[in-house]
C-alpha cells in the first residue's frame, strides 16, 4: 500500500472515530442496540456518501433497510439523522 493510500485510510478511520464520539454525546451508547461493527459500518457509509452520491447512497439506503428489519425504523432513523448532521459538521470543518 502506498503512503498516500495508507495516510487516507488512517485519516478516514480518525473521521469515523470522531463521528462516533460526537454521536455518543447526544445519544447514549447503551440506548443504541446496534453492534459495534454495525454502527461502524453505518458511520462509514454515511461518510462515503459525502464523496459522491449514486451507488454509495444506494448502499447506505440498503444498509438502513437491513438494520430497520432488525432494530425498527425509529432507532435507525434517529441514529441516521444524527449521523447526517455530524457528517455535515465534519465536512464543514474540513473545508
Amino acid at each position: 500500500m502506498s503512503w498516500k493510500a495508507e495516510h487516507k485510510r488512517v485519516y478516514e478511520q480518525r473521521v469515523v472515530d470522531d463521528a462516533l464520539a460526537r454521536l455518543t454525546t447526544t445519544i447514549r451508547v447503551e440506548d443504541i442496540p446496534f453492534s459495534k461493527d454495525e454502527l461502524q459500518t453505518l458511520v462509514k457509509r454515511h461518510r462515503y456518501i459525502a464523496h459522491g452520491a449514486g451507488k454509495k447512497l444506494e448502499r447506505l439506503r440498503a444498509y438502513q433497510i437491513h438494520l430497520t428489519t432488525a432494530y425498527g425504523h425509529d432507532m435507525v432513523d434517529k441514529v441516521s439523522s444524527r449521523l447526517t448532521e455530524i457528517m455535515n459538521e465534519i465536512g464543514y470543518e474540513e473545508k
